[in-house]
């Protein structure tokens, strides 16, 4: 796409004294790393949770009590076995057609 006459290639050397950024220049909103992390950003709709859960939480009692994970329970991450079980069976689901 080829800019127009009117349109410096080099803004910030044509308006050197006026230059604060590029947002400025093409009119964006200034999004500071602040409003980010507090969901101000425009992204997020209000009342939403702020994750998105793609797998289900693996209670106490379903860990099998032989994995990494499960022996080392300051790593605070669901048992890798009953993770990677739930994972396949998702995968056989998904290949298996609708009528069977």
């Amino acid at each position: 796409m080829k800019m127009p006459a009117t349109v410096p290639s080099n803004p910030h050397e044509v308006y050197e004294g006026d230059w604060e950024g590029w947002a400025d220049f093409l009119s964006l909103p200034v999004i500071t790393l602040q409003d980010v992390w507090n969901g101000r950003e425009g992204g997020r709709i209000p009342g939403e949770p702020k994750r998105i859960q793609i797998h289900k939480p693996v209670t106490r009692a379903e860990r099998c009590g032989r994995c990494h994970t499960c022996l080392n329970p300051r790593l605070k991450q669901a048992c890798l076995t009953v993770r990677r079980a739930r994972m396949e069976e998702q995968g056989k689901e998904r290949l298996e057609p609708a009528g069977a």
